[in-house]
């Protein structure tokens, strides 16, 4: 696993003050708290201010199981045939055909 540092916006201010592994060391009084990543893989190495930044776990491929790889593999593929069988019925056949047609394809990928 890995973490990687983000730029808050307005919904995501403060997010980091919500992770167990951050450690709060002084708040401001205009809502900006500076804090420390206590994680073993972090990313930010010094303070810093969670109204700025904050950051996200990721799991790499060697972290997950044969099983979730596959099921991530199987997910772009249909991802993939769904937007070239809709590019193609878009093309060639009339809008309510073709509005049948996808929603027929996509019961069949299910």
């Amino acid at each position: 696993m890995y973490r990687v540092a983000k730029k808050t916006t307005k919904r995501t201010q403060g997010h980091c003050l919500k992770c167990k592994h951050c450690k709060e060391l002084y708040e401001f009084s205009g809502g900006g708290a500076i804090v420390e990543c206590t994680a073993e893989n972090r990313c930010m190495i010094t303070s810093f201010n969670s109204r700025d930044y904050y950051c996200v776990e990721y799991r790499g491929a060697n972290d997950m199981t044969e099983s979730e790889m596959e099921e991530i593999a199987r997910k772009n593929r249909n991802n993939y045939s769904l937007e070239a069988y809709k590019e193609y019925v878009k093309k060639y056949y009339p809008k309510k055909e073709h509005k049948q047609m996808i929603k027929d394809y996509k019961e069949k990928l299910k």
